[in-house]
């Protein structure tokens, strides 16, 4: 699972947080709440090696 994360935008190609997502990610982290974030957002986590 990764912080959720826009395209790389302007010539130094750094990436941004989701103005939607990651407030809620991070909230979810602190309230100790991020199996209801995944649930509702299952994209955003990587696939097991």
């Amino acid at each position: 699972m990764r912080l959720p994360v826009g395209e790389p935008t302007g010539p130094s190609r750094f990436v941004q947080a989701d103005p939607k997502l990651a407030p809620e990610f991070l909230t979810a982290l602190r309230e100790d709440r991020l199996g209801d974030w995944v649930a509702r957002h299952p994209e955003q986590v990587n696939p097991a090696r």
